[in-house]
């Protein structure tokens, strides 16, 4: 993670000294702090595996489970319906990159990132906000022609790309 500037985030795995995967991550880089995304795992093992390398560096791990919430808007037209949300934000063009933006007085991170194998982008938003962020992403993604879809077709779409 020491080669990441701060904007930029990486996917990852935590594996054993084996080799098995414990956890598949998304980490991003801000200027004083990683935040760790845990795609897939477990998000305790993962802090423990952190907490246990952690030598002489001024470091404190939070679990802020429950505190985000992550929505995915993926499609063609993905940018502009995150553009619709966030008229006045720089958005991301180049994958693996974010932004932080305020909305409403509350910060939401704005992460270039497909699952689907289609242009992406993820919206970090806090546990409160969520509902509401959700709401606006749908109205701006009606508004695009793009439907709402659950987790069971995000991931045939993610299947059928070919994308592990």
């Amino acid at each position: 993670m020491a080669k990441l500037a701060p904007g930029e985030a990486s996917h990852c795995a935590l594996t054993t000294v084996k080799g098995k995967l414990v956890a598949e991550l998304l980490v991003l880089r801000r200027a004083d702090e990683l935040l760790v995304l845990v795609s897939q795992g477990d998000v305790h093992a993962v802090a423990d595996a952190i907490e246990k390398h952690i030598v002489a560096d001024d470091v404190i791990v939070d679990d802020a489970s429950g505190r985000f919430d992550v929505l995915s808007v993926e499609g063609p037209k993905a940018r502009e319906v995150v553009r619709r949300v966030f008229p006045g934000e720089p958005i991301p063009s180049e994958r693996l990159r974010f932004i932080d933006a305020d909305y409403q007085g509350t910060t939401v991170t704005i992460l270039n990132n497909q699952v689907t194998g289609e242009k992406g982008l993820h919206v970090i938003v806090a546990a409160e906000g969520a509902r509401r962020m959700r709401e606006y992403l749908i109205q701006s993604g009606r508004a695009e022609d793009m439907a709402l879809v659950g987790r069971a077709a995000w991931n045939m779409r993610r299947v059928e790309a070919g994308l592990p």
